[in-house]
């Protein structure tokens, strides 16, 4: 994962990118882990809004209302503390 500082708009900003696994390992627990991660990082750097680009359900073999469930689902998931 890549971290940088930004500015967008004269306001502070932070640009995260996640890799999601190997080209070859089209699998959507990649995904889903990416997710989790995208949380930690966030909570880390004290991050309260995000906006995803999320990849293309084709890529995972899914239907886009199944890829929208999964990032609904997990991301809750990931921000809940046991």
């Amino acid at each position: 994962s890549l971290v940088a500082h930004i500015h967008h708009k004269n306001k502070p900003a932070y640009l995260i990118l996640l890799g999601i696994g190997k080209k070859a390992d089209k699998k959507i627990e990649y995904y889903r882990r990416a997710l989790g991660h995208l949380i930690r990082v966030a909570e880390q750097h004290e991050i309260e809004t995000l906006v995803l680009d999320v990849p293309a359900a084709s890529y995972f073999g899914v239907d886009a209302q199944q890829l929208g469930q999964e990032t609904g689902v997990i991301l809750p998931m990931a921000a809940y503390y046991f």
